[in-house]
């Protein structure tokens, strides 16, 4: 490949824990990016290849950006098709080529980097990779696209970051919703749960101001932090949350 008299190489490679990509001008580098191991390729795998400008793919996966220097949309739909039959690693073909790959020192260390123009080249050469190092594949439970899984690593998330949390991973939001859950498992957050739905269903039929309600809420958070410290009774916290309620009928009545 080439760009006006400069030749254009497009590399890969990877140390069994991070993959890289790159694109080159001669022996200037134009273009770097490292990923967790397994990430480049499943990203091409949940890309939307149906765009029709190449170019405006480039952020979507780094096998689009660098096949982007000289493949089609159609070379790329291609590639991500063959690579939906055999991922993640379900049924690999007997003969997974490539072209051509020398042994280099870089940021990696000393390894194998594939110089290449062709999509299913580079994919052919990181799935040889993917299964030389054992890598796995799982499905995040946050976002729902495969990662790759180095070793006995036991995670649910990927470490992809979500857009619209600021910058945060899948696996910063799912440690956080397993968070949520342990403590909506705990009887003290479960009380406080039901007791302030019904406080909160009494503003809306009048039953109680919202000053009221206000007051309320900031001394059962704080008895509600007292007993899931072990300084409140959770007998004396649920009794409380209850007398309100039942101050409450005795008026009504």
């Amino acid at each position: 490949m080439s760009m006006g008299n400069k030749k254009i190489s497009v590399c890969a490679y990877t140390d069994g824990k991070t993959e890289a990509y790159e694109i080159r001008k001669e022996s200037k580098l134009l273009w770097h990016r490292e990923y967790p191991i397994g990430q480049g390729i499943a990203d091409f795998f949940h890309a939307e290849t149906f765009n029709n400008n190449i170019y405006s793919m480039r952020d979507k996966s780094p096998v689009c950006t660098v096949i982007a220097t000289g493949a089609t949309i159609v070379e790329l739909q291609e590639a991500q098709l063959w690579l939906k039959n055999i991922f993640p690693i379900e049924s690999i073909p007997d003969n997974l080529s490539y072209g051509r790959v020398h042994y280099e020192k870089t940021d990696l260390g000393y390894t194998e980097v594939l110089h290449t123009d062709s999509a299913k080249d580079l994919i052919s050469f990181m799935l040889v990779n993917y299964i030389r190092h054992g890598i796995r594949f799982r499905k995040c439970k946050y976002c729902g696209k495969y990662f790759g899984i180095v070793g006995n690593y036991n995670t649910e998330y990927c470490s992809r970051k979500v857009f619209q949390a600021g910058g945060k991973t899948c696996k910063d939001l799912g440690s956080f919703r397993i968070y949520e859950q342990k403590l909506l498992e705990n009887p003290v957050v479960r009380e406080y749960k039901r007791s302030y739905k019904a406080h909160n269903a009494r503003v809306s039929k009048g039953l109680m101001t919202r000053e009221e309600f206000n007051a309320w809420s900031l001394e059962a958070r704080e008895k509600r932090d007292m007993c899931l410290r072990g300084e409140f009774d959770f007998e004396e916290f649920v009794a409380w949350l209850d007398s309100d309620r039942i101050r409450a009928r005795k008026q009504m009545d």
